[in-house]
């Protein structure tokens, strides 16, 4: 966990993975971590604890944010929506 954040690649690749995750709620984490639904978001180290063991003990919502995660990712992240995002800044700059 970290206390700065922009959008860390190795959290991009567990979702890529098809990971659940747990991350601090800083800088672009919580534009791909929907806390409860692809993961926990968490604010202090007492709350980090309880939602790491809350993931640790119930494989359903492990699976149930994996598959989450990835189709986040895959939707936001896709090659496409790439493109488009530097079609658009070349065009802004041109």
């Amino acid at each position: 966990p970290r206390r700065k954040e922009g959008l860390g690649l190795a959290l991009l690749e567990a979702m890529a993975a098809g990971k659940p995750v747990v991350a601090t709620k800083v800088g672009g984490v919580p534009s791909v971590v929907v806390d409860g639904v692809n993961g926990f978001l968490f604010s202090d180290e007492n709350e980090f604890f309880e939602k790491a063991e809350k993931l640790v003990n119930d494989n359903n919502s492990r699976e149930k944010f994996g598959n989450k995660s990835k189709q986040i990712l895959e939707k936001e992240f896709s090659f496409e929506e790439e493109i488009g995002s530097y079609i658009d800044i070349y065009q802004d700059v041109a």
